[in-house]
C-alpha cells in the first residue's frame, strides 16, 4: 500500500515539474526588479503549482515532514524563484520515494527466490546424493527429507 502511495505522489511530482518546466519557456522578462510575476495570468499558474505541490506533501507526505515546512517557507513569497525551489524540494522528495520504491522491490524480488531447493527421490540413494551435492556447488541448500 505504502509502495503505491509512493508511486502516486512520484507520478504528481512529474506532472508538477512538466507544468512548470512549460510555464518557465513562457516567462518574460519582470518589469522591475521587484516584481515576482509578469502578469496576472503568469502569476495565477504560479500560484496554482505551489497550491498542488503544498497540498500534494500536506496530503501523502505530511504537514510534520520537513518537505513540507521547506515548501510552506518557499511559499511565503510566491513568485518564480521561490516557485523554482518548490520544485527542486519536489525533485528531493521524488528521489527519495524512488529510493525507498527501490529498496522495497529489492526486498520483495529477494523473497520471492528461495536458495532451498527440495529433492523428492525414489530408492537410488546414489543418485539422490550426487544431485545434492551439484546443488550445493551452486551455492544454494539441498533439502533432504530425511536428512
Amino acid at each position: 500500500m505504502e509502495q503505491n502511495k509512493n508511486l502516486f505522489v512520484i507520478e504528481q511530482i512529474i506532472n508538477i515539474q512538466a507544468e512548470y518546466a512549460t510555464l518557465k519557456k513562457t516567462f518574460k522578462p519582470l518589469s522591475y526588479s521587484g516584481s515576482r510575476f509578469h502578469d496576472s495570468q503568469e502569476g495565477a499558474k504560479i500560484t496554482k503549482l505551489y497550491t498542488q505541490a503544498r497540498a500534494l506533501v500536506s496530503k501523502y507526505i505530511g504537514k510534520e515532514s520537513e518537505y513540507f515546512k521547506q515548501i510552506e517557507q518557499h511559499c511565503s513569497r510566491l513568485g518564480r524563484s521561490n516557485l523554482g525551489l518548490v520544485i527542486a524540494d519536489l525533485i528531493a522528495l521524488k528521489e527519495d520515494l524512488l529510493s525507498e520504491v527501490d529498496i522495497v522491490e529489492k526486498k520483495a524480488e529477494k523473497k520471492e527466490i528461495s536458495e532451498r531447493i527440495f529433492i523428492v527421490h525414489g530408492r537410488d540413494n546414489g543418485m539422490k546424493n550426487s544431485v545434492a551435492r551439484l546443488i550445493e556447488q551452486l551455492n544454494l541448500v539441498a533439502v533432504i527429507l530425511h536428512e
